[in-house]
């Protein structure tokens, strides 16, 4: 009969990288909000742009196809191996925010 393990409390260093982790990725979701629900943001730039045109309405169901497909593809069974595949959402909102935090230290503004 195995006798469980105890396990160990995380480091201080795993502790803070992973604060500084959630820290950028949620600097990333606020810069982003900013950005699209503004006046004259990207929201509504991209709503003019497609419904200005013929052909842009035309691009909602597909675009719609194309968040539907990038869904199940993260989402898909690999065979009982581990993937990584769900954690590109997290490192992209991490790179937004990276892009944010720059910005904000630059120009003091997002």
């Amino acid at each position: 009969m195995k006798t469980s393990q105890p396990e160990k409390p995380d480091s201080l260093k795993g502790t803070l990288l992973a604060a500084c982790k959630i820290g950028i990725m949620l600097l990333g979701i606020v810069g982003l909000a900013v950005e699209i629900f503004r006046d004259n943001g990207l929201l509504q730039q991209l709503f003019n742009k497609m419904l200005d045109s013929p052909l842009g309405i035309f691009s909602i169901p597909l675009a719609l196809l194309v968040l539907y497909l990038f869904n199940r593809w993260l989402g898909k069974a690999t065979d009982g191996k581990s993937s990584t595949r769900g954690d590109l959402p997290m490192y992209i909102m991490m790179g937004i925010g990276v892009y944010f935090l720059y910005r904000l230290i630059a120009t003091g503004s997002l």
